[in-house]
C-alpha cells in the first residue's frame, strides 16, 4: 500500500511458493504486477498463467489471460501470445480497448507464426474496424503478406491505403514507404526504389537510417554489375546484306 513493491515482493515470492491458500490469489496478482512492472517477463509469465488457472474471482482471473498474453508478446513466445490472445477474446465482459488488444496480438501472432492467410483474415478485420493507428498498423501488414505471396500490385494497392487512411500517421506512413521501396526493388524497377528511399531521406524523419541502408545497397548492387559487364564485355557483330532485306546480330559470348 506504500508503493514499496520491491520488499513487498520477497514475501508474496513466499507465498507463492507455498501450497494453495487465502493468500494465494492476492500473491499471484500482486507478484505478477510486480515483475511486469520491472519487465521481468519471464519471471511474471508464469505467474499470470497461475493466476488465470487458480483464480476464482472473475476480473483476476481476466487479468491472468491478459497478463500472460502481454509477457508472451515480449517475449517472441507466439504461441503463448496466440493461446491467451485467444482466451482473453473468449472472456465475457471485456472492455473494448481490451477486445482491441487481445485481435492485435492475435493477428500479429498468426502472422509472426507465419500462418499469414489466418492473420490477414484478422488484419483485414482491425482495418475495417479500427478508428485509431491500429487500423494503419494493421493496414501495413496486410501489405507486408502481400509482399511475402510476392504479390506487388496488391503491396502497391494496400500502400496506397494506407498512406490515405485517416487515422495513419507519419510512422506508418514512413514504414509503408519503406516496404514500397522493396516492393520496386522486388519488381527490378531500382529507379523508382531509390526515389522513394531518397524522399525519405530528404524528409529527415524517422527511419532514415533505414532508409539510407537501402539505398546504398542498392547502389552498390548497381556498381557490381557495371563492373561485372565491364570485365565480361559480349562482342556484338551486327550483318546487313545489301541485296535483301535480312539484318541480323552475331554475339560472340565471353568465356
Amino acid at each position: 500500500s506504500k508503493s514499496l513493491f520491491e520488499k513487498a515482493l520477497p514475501s508474496y515470492q513466499y507465498l507463492n511458493n507455498k501450497s494453495r491458500s487465502i493468500y494465494s490469489e492476492t500473491s499471484l496478482l500482486k507478484s505478477s504486477y510486480i515483475l511486469f512492472k520491472n519487465k521481468q517477463y519471464e519471471e511474471a509469465l508464469p505467474l499470470f498463467i497461475r493466476l488465470d488457472d487458480l483464480a476464482e474471482t472473475p476480473s483476476n482471473k481476466l487479468s491472468g489471460k491478459i497478463g500472460a498474453m502481454r509477457c508472451a508478446m515480449e517475449l517472441k513466445n507466439y504461441e503463448s501470445g496466440l493461446d491467451y490472445a485467444i482466451r482473453t477474446l473468449n472472456t465475457e465482459k471485456i472492455t473494448p480497448q481490451q477486445v482491441n488488444e487481445a485481435k492485435n496480438n492475435k493477428a500479429k501472432s498468426l502472422f509472426e507464426l507465419q500462418r499469414y492467410d489466418d492473420a490477414m483474415i484478422e488484419f483485414k478485420s482491425i482495418y475495417k474496424n479500427a478508428k485509431s493507428s491500429s487500423g494503419a498498423e494493421a493496414q501495413y501488414h496486410i501489405a507486408k503478406i502481400y509482399f511475402i505471396k510476392k504479390d506487388y500490385e496488391q503491396v502497391e494497392k494496400s500502400i496506397n491505403n494506407l498512406m490515405s487512411y485517416n487515422y495513419s500517421n507519419s510512422d506508418w506512413n514512413t514504414k509503408g514507404l519503406l516496404l514500397m521501396a522493396d516492393c520496386y526493388v522486388a519488381k527490378g524497377a531500382d529507379a523508382d526504389a531509390e526515389l522513394m528511399l531518397q524522399t525519405i531521406i530528404d524528409a529527415k524523419q524517422e527511419y532514415v537510417e533505414e532508409a539510407t541502408q537501402k539505398l546504398k545497397e542498392i547502389k552498390e548492387r548497381k556498381n557490381a554489375l557495371l563492373n561485372a559487364e565491364k570485365n565480361n564485355e559480349d562482342l556484338k557483330i551486327e550483318f546487313k546484306s545489301e541485296n535483301t532485306s535480312l539484318n541480323f546480330v552475331v554475339t560472340l559470348h565471353k568465356p
